[in-house]
């Protein structure tokens, strides 16, 4: 059962060359493309509606990063008053 596992990336790449070069022979070469859009709208349209309030909350994160930033700025001004220097020792 591995070994199947192990054997669909290889045979995916080799699949698409196959059904590209297809395309291109019959149609033109714009046509692999529009397959390609064609098959990748179909599992975000069913991971939009699938995973409703599963999003990335773009608020919390910024306001972490502010807070690492600041915590950074206190780290950096501590050292500049230190000279470098730790202060427990």
């Amino acid at each position: 059962m591995l070994s199947l596992l192990l054997l669909a990336p290889p045979l995916g790449v080799v699949t698409g060359y196959i059904v590209t070069a297809i395309f291109i022979a019959h149609l033109s070469w714009q046509w692999a493309f529009y397959a390609q859009a064609l098959t990748a709208a179909v599992p975000v349209s069913l991971a939009l509606i699938l995973i409703k309030g599963r999003y990335f909350d773009i608020e919390s994160a910024i306001e972490r990063r502010e807070a690492i930033s600041a915590e950074n700025d206190e780290d950096c001004e501590r050292v500049s008053q230190t000279g470098g220097t730790s202060e427990g020792a």
